[in-house]
């Protein structure tokens, strides 16, 4: 028996002293006993001590066993205490009745020493054991909030510099004097501080729309543009691999004039569309493409406002019949994915919108996104 058990503190409340004495013969040597005849004086007694666990009868005059026990859990202090009934009832609903009310086991007299002591130590050990889950829970908890606090300043305090060097860069870029080996330096770093910037916005729009702290800035504006922003960004990238971008305007070619309006929040619908791309571009192939297809539909009798994506690649493994094919996307990228999956989700609820996902083996996946028509 461990130590913090061996000092705990027995209530036995009873309104017959000889069972209070028979009981505490049985528990004194390994417990400190108290007792109580009454419901009132239990009541009393476990608002001022440390009781950890009751051992209370069920009939006695002006308060019985139950409404005890209903007072106790109905209490800051007694709610987690287990309440053992020990009476002379022995009818199976009684004891249902006793253990609905909360109690945690039910002996009946005449009792055996043995079984109350093996019984007073398990339900002892058991509520041990599960203070230290919740102290452990507890820590755990507070150790996640507190990192995501320490990440979220981080971040933060990262946004301002970085701003402040993609505007030097930006400078630097937009300098007609420089020479084209000084082009070829400066444009890369640009695009790379514009990736790392899109990330830490990613992480602290995602943070504060969790916390309830964001507020959407609700515009008109064309989602083409920003497409074209992500080609620009990673244009490098998407040349090396002749990875192709193919954008139909109503299932037809778009052409330079076109633009697609929708209302919502420029900067997280430009987290989104970053997020869904790269991340269909990461399990993609030399040559491979993304369809972009951009329309309207109705829902509910509203006109909404479509993008789809759509990649021949099962970016996430859905049923066990795909899970035994081979799948191009490893575990880390498909780890990120459904990390910027459930992230780009979050984003569009917030704007009044949906992202919905369809994956299968013979057409691939395909990302819907719904928004708000511009008035």
């Amino acid at each position: 028996m461990s130590q913090s058990i061996k000092k705990s503190t027995v209530l036995i409340v009873d309104d017959m002293p000889n069972n209070i004495r028979t009981l505490a013969e049985i528990l004194s040597d390994d417990y400190q006993v108290l007792v109580a005849t009454n419901g009132s004086d239990a009541l009393s007694i476990i608002a001022s001590e440390e009781i950890a666990v009751v051992l209370l009868d069920v009939m006695m005059p002006e308060m019985d066993g139950y409404e005890v026990c209903k007072r106790i859990k109905g209490s800051p202090t007694g709610r987690k205490i287990p309440v053992i009934f020990v009476t002379a009832l022995n009818e199976k609903l009684d004891e249902a009745h006793a253990l609905s009310l909360g109690g945690i086991d039910f002996m009946t007299k005449p009792v055996h020493g043995a079984v109350v002591r093996a019984r007073v130590r398990n339900h002892l050990a058991m509520a041990d054991m599960m203070r230290t889950l919740e102290q452990q829970k507890t820590q755990i908890e507070e150790s996640a909030a507190f990192k995501e606090e320490v990440n979220h300043i981080y971040q933060t305090d990262l946004r301002g510099p970085l701003d402040h060097i993609v505007s030097m860069i930006n400078m630097l870029a937009w300098n007609t004097s420089l020479t084209k080996q000084q082009e070829e330096l400066v444009l890369p770093i640009l695009r790379y501080t514009y990736k790392l910037s899109n990330l830490i916005n990613f992480s602290i729009e995602l943070y504060k729309i969790s916390r309830g702290q964001y507020l959407c800035k609700f515009t008109s504006f064309d989602i083409l543009a920003l497409i074209d922003d992500f080609k620009t960004i990673e244009g490098d990238l998407l040349n090396k691999r002749e990875f192709n971008l193919e954008v139909l305007l109503d299932n037809s070619p778009r052409r330079e004039n076109h633009a697609f309006k929708v209302r919502g929040d420029v900067r997280l619908c430009y987290s989104i569309i970053n997020a869904i791309l790269m991340n269909i571009f990461n399990v993609s192939g030399q040559g491979d493409k993304v369809q972009i297809v951009l329309g309207s539909v109705e829902i509910d009798g509203s006109r909404f406002a479509s993008v789809q994506f759509h990649t021949r690649h099962l970016i996430v493994s859905q049923s066990p019949e795909s899970a035994q094919k081979k799948l191009p996307i490893g575990k880390k990228d498909e780890m990120r994915w459904e990390y910027d999956l459930y992230a780009a989700s979050r984003m569009m609820r917030i704007q009044h919108g949906n992202l919905d996902m369809e994956t299968s083996c013979e057409t691939g996946t395909t990302i819907t996104l719904i928004f708000q028509h511009p008035n």
